[in-house]
């Protein structure tokens, strides 16, 4: 038994570099396309990513695009050697181009009416060489020729954080700023009063 798991753990961990094996995105949004809401999704992706890079809404259809992260193309230059011979020398012709060189990054495609997940789209670009990706769609997502995205706000922005509402709180951090020395004795004295006076 223990020859067998020598042979079979080396074979299984070769497939998993090769790429043949589906990465974590994958496994993670594949289940969970035509089921995942909107809010699962944004709540999945908050504790590594945050907030989304870019919400949009489709100019054609009821589809909200969610995007995290970013790519980054840099300048390169491809350049071909042409040998040369006795009749011709030798010559090299250079194209030049953006191509992506690093980063991360994750789309997903919504329904606009039910907040369900219909495609995602995830890839991870190092060095210039992708080294991850991973797609999947719900069989009613198709692609739209000359679809764009136009910003819109979170439909679920974060709360909105409660401050001190009582005069006896917001008479203490006024004293805390005086012990501190953020503000000065007669600023005390002046916003002081100035609170008072507004209860």
């Amino acid at each position: 038994m223990k020859k067998i798991s020598a042979v079979l753990l080396p074979l299984f961990l070769l497939f998993l570099i090769s790429g043949c094996a589906e990465n974590a995105v994958q496994i993670k949004y594949h289940a969970g396309l035509g089921k995942m809401t909107y809010d699962e999704v944004l709540a999945d992706m908050a504790p590594s990513w945050g907030k989304p890079k870019f919400i949009g809404a489709s100019s054609v259809r009821d589809v909200i695009l969610v995007t995290y992260g970013e790519l980054h193309d840099a300048a390169v230059a491809n350049t071909v050697y042409h040998n040369g011979d006795m009749f011709d020398n030798a010559t090299s012709e250079t194209k030049y181009g953006n191509a992506t060189q690093w980063g991360e990054r994750y789309d997903f495609y919504f329904d606009k009416k039910n907040k369900i997940l219909l495609h995602y789209c995830y890839w991870k670009y190092q060095d210039g060489e992708l080294i991850d990706n991973a797609s999947g769609r719900d069989a009613s997502f198709k692609d739209v020729p000359g679809e764009s995205y136009s910003a819109v706000a979170d439909e679920n922005p974060p709360p909105v954080k409660k401050t001190d509402s009582t005069l006896e709180q917001k008479l203490n951090n006024l004293k805390d700023m005086k012990d501190k020395k953020i503000i000065t004795n007669e600023e005390y004295r002046k916003m002081r009063e100035k609170l008072l006076g507004e209860y």
